[in-house]
């Protein structure tokens, strides 16, 4: 043999030899050896041999073809297949040169390697470089630099879909054998467990025939993960046609032109009705373009009926000077899932930019109401046909927390209560009674009820009611606050009630019980000034952040002359000293000009709605100044309130 004809790894193994001696020493060794795992690892490779770059031509020799035969036997023939492998390996230079146990890809459970390592990189799933600079020192000291690193993917006995995955596992190009760490293993929590004649990867020690993960064989006394029992896995990528018709099980080629020949099934129909143009159903901009189209003009005839029937306008005599609102005409197509048309829609829209504030009309105003959900809750709570009251709660009356029977089910009083809570948001005229029924959701009784259908009974009649903000040169802040000292029968507690408007509406609204017991009517009223003004110096920062800097004093109402004068008089009189230090709030902000307390007769305090049941002429007298009005009579300009802010 010709030196030039060596490999590097011929020449690794006699690399540091002194004396041909020796040479001929290690060859003797190495080539006349038997070498069973080496045969072994030959049929293996055999068995998973694929075509490649090899010549189609060259043939198989039978020996060969014996030995693939008999590799399918099961377990229980191994030692008759291995004395026939042994029978017929003869050692030569040819055959036996690689003598050292080659497990190219075979893995070796090996306790003493302290990290996964393998020269192969077809074996890698996942691969990058390494990021330092460690090195692999083997038995026989040489030094390996890693090179990369990256994850094995090795199959489970355990589930055919679920896999080990070997991790941080180091490429050491050169290396000759897959090492498997026992210790980086059992970092993952994973245990292993050696055998007389195998190897085991468990995943729980407690129940050792169920959690087994990997089954390796002892081998030359060698723990082995063979590619028999493990495979890596690889991924491949076939964007075929053929492959997707194999994967979803579609009918072959072959047999659709069987099946098509013999008309044994109706291919699609060829779509001949193909429209004239591709733009038959396209929606006209003005009247002009869908006049002489009969469906346009069915759907404008129908539109215009509707409006008639349901007499939302009406023909009047032009003003004189006033330029009329103009109208027009929105087409839409409304098609069905499948794309065909299911309707022409057309509708009239009233342009009402076209006029110009100061010109053609004085007042401008934003409805606020919420009156679907008020129709809604009526319908829910099955009082659509109930008769409506001119109040939201009995002139004054006086809920007590033990009177009357006990309500077998409190859920519906519940749900009622929630919902009217809500309707609260737009509707302040009903924030005292609703604060008042909202006490009882504990223990609810009939007469809590009643006075709970009380207030449907009223929204029933002012179901157009809401709050119109309108248009204003000037926005002046102002509010209104007022208690009523001992109010409330249960707990003798006070109820404070306070707004603030600009001009046409409330902005802030509030109704609520004290938390404290006052001794007089002066502490009451000195407590809910304070609480309307912490409302008053959170608006004004709101508004100086939104609209305008407000640089003015900002007037609040109150009927109640000593609270006035408590508020304005910095001295602490005896009379006083029982008042909460808190409520002096109130005092601070006066003193610096922030706010004022300014005097208002009793029969104007328009905060008396949150804090009593009124009559009927206080209640509309104070709704109306606080800007809930009937929003259609609103629009159609036939009522005309101003705010008493």
């Amino acid at each position: 043999m010709e030196i030039s004809e060596w490999n590097k790894e011929h020449i690794d193994h006699i690399r540091d030899v002194n004396s041909p001696k020796e040479v001929w020493r290690i060859l003797e060794r190495l080539f006349t050896k038997k070498n069973t795992a080496r045969l072994q690892l030959l049929e293996n490779e055999l068995a998973g041999l694929t075509q490649g770059e090899l010549d189609v031509d060259e043939p198989v020799s039978e020996a060969r073809l014996r030995r693939y035969l008999i590799r399918g036997l099961r377990k229980e023939y191994m030692p008759f297949v291995t004395s026939v492998q042994v029978a017929k390996a003869h050692a030569n230079t040819s055959a036996t040169f690689s003598a050292p146990v080659n497990y190219e890809k075979e893995w070796i459970i090996d306790s003493g390697c302290s990290h996964h390592v393998t020269g192969n990189d077809s074996l890698f799933s996942e691969l990058h470089q390494h990021n330092g600079d460690k090195v692999i020192i083997t038995a026989d000291n040489y030094i390996h630099l890693v090179e990369k690193e990256g994850n094995v993917c090795i199959a489970s006995e355990r589930l055919k879909e679920d896999d080990i995955v070997l991790s941080n596992v180091y490429h050491v190009p050169g290396l000759r054998k897959n090492l498997v760490s026992v210790s980086q293993i059992t970092n993952f929590r994973k245990y292993v467990l050696f055998a007389p004649e195998d190897v085991r990867i468990l995943d729980n020690v407690k129940n050792i025939g169920v959690d087994v993960l990997v089954v390796g064989e002892k081998r030359d006394s060698l723990f082995v993960m063979s590619v028999v029992e493990a495979y890596v896995e690889k991924t491949s990528r076939n964007d075929g046609v053929s492959i997707w018709h194999a994967r979803l099980g579609h009918v072959g080629y072959q047999m659709l032109q069987q099946i098509s020949s013999k008309k044994l099934i109706d291919g699609v129909p060829v779509i001949k009705d193909l429209p004239k143009g591709a733009v038959d159903n396209c929606e006209p901009s003005c009247y002009e373009a869908a006049k002489g189209i009969p469906e346009w003009e069915a759907a404008m005839l129908e539109e215009t009926n509707a409006l008639l029937r349901n007499d939302t306008s009406e023909l009047v005599p032009k003003p004189k000077d006033i330029e009329p609102v103009t109208c027009k005409w929105v087409y839409k197509v409304k098609k069905k899932a499948d794309g065909t048309v299911n309707r022409f829609k057309a509708r009239l829209v009233a342009c009402g930019f076209s006029q110009h504030y100061g010109l053609d009309y004085e007042e401008m105003f934003s409805p606020v109401a919420k009156m679907g959900y008020a129709q809604s809750l009526l319908k829910r709570f099955n009082m659509g046909e109930s008769k409506s009251m001119s109040t939201p709660m009995e002139p004054n009356l006086k809920l007590k927390k033990h009177e009357g029977k006990l309500l077998e089910e409190g859920r519906k009083f519940r749900q009622l209560v929630g919902s009217l809570i809500y309707l609260n948001i737009t509707r302040l005229d009903i924030a005292y009674s609703v604060r008042v029924v909202s006490q009882f959701m504990d223990k609810p009784q009939i007469s809590h009820l009643n006075a709970a259908k009380r207030i449907l009974h009223y929204v029933k009649g002012t179901l157009e009611y809401g709050l119109r903000y309108k248009k204003s040169d000037s926005f002046i802040l102002s509010g209104f606050v007022d208690a009523d000292w001992a109010g409330d029968v249960n707990d003798r507690r006070s109820t404070t009630g306070y707004c603030f408007g600009t001009g046409s509406a409330a902005i802030s609204w509030c109704s609520k019980k004290q938390q404290n017991v006052t001794l007089s009517s002066t502490e009451a009223e000195y407590a809910a000034a304070t609480m309307a003004t912490q409302e008053c110096v959170w608006l004004k920062r709101l508004i100086s952040d939104i609209y305008a800097k407000v640089e003015y004093v900002i007037p609040i109402h109150c009927d109640n002359e000593s609270a006035i004068k408590l508020a304005e008089n910095p001295v602490f009189h005896a009379r006083t000293k029982h008042i909460e230090v808190q409520h002096h709030f109130v005092r601070e902000k006066v003193l610096g000009q922030e706010i004022t307390l300014e005097k208002v007769r009793i029969g104007d305090q328009v905060a008396d709605i949150f804090t009593k049941a009124l009559t009927k002429e206080k209640f509309e007298m104070f709704r109306d100044a606080l800007g809930v009005i009937d929003c259609n009579h609103a629009l159609r300009g036939s009522v005309k309130i101003s705010a008493s802010y």
